[in-house]
């Protein structure tokens, strides 16, 4: 079953209704486990909607990769792993760099479980996984806060 849950950042904003709706943006915070779905659908349905895919846990495979078959010897394991740092190929910095960035994103927002979808800065649903399902109970919230 999954867990979803709506929450307001700070002060509620007076919202639009879902008519009247202006391009929304949505950062997705997830993992290389949680798949996002429909997001092509939407934002093709929806080419107002912007959509960003943050995977989180980049640093952890890179983490697995570096220790895989190290040493005992704590000396002899750190020079191996400062060695495969070095030969890292330019596509897995990038990875590494756009994982860094994502989990201070995720932070600067204040999510606080995965996957978490953020809507315009403000509203974020948690445990979805399929955008479609997120921006329903996205236009819901934003039903009930208009007067």
């Amino acid at each position: 079953m999954l867990l979803t849950l709506i929450s307001a950042f700070g002060a509620a904003t007076q919202a639009q209704t879902v008519d009247t709706m202006t391009s929304t943006s949505i950062n997705v915070f997830t993992t290389t486990n949680q798949p996002i779905s429909n997001v092509d659908a939407v934002v093709h349905q929806r080419p107002d909607i912007t959509v960003q895919i943050h995977t989180l846990d980049g640093i952890k495979h890179l983490e697995d990769y570096l220790s895989q078959g190290l040493p005992g010897n704590a000396d002899k394991a750190r020079d191996i792993a400062i060695e495969r740092l070095g030969h890292l190929s330019k596509a897995t910095r990038h990875q590494l760099e756009q994982s860094a960035t994502a989990l201070a994103q995720a932070l600067q927002y204040g999510v606080e479980q995965y996957p978490a979808m953020v809507f315009d800065g403000e509203v974020v649903v948690y445990g979805v996984t399929d955008l479609r399902i997120a921006l329903a109970h996205y236009r819901q919230w934003q039903q009930v806060q208009t007067p």
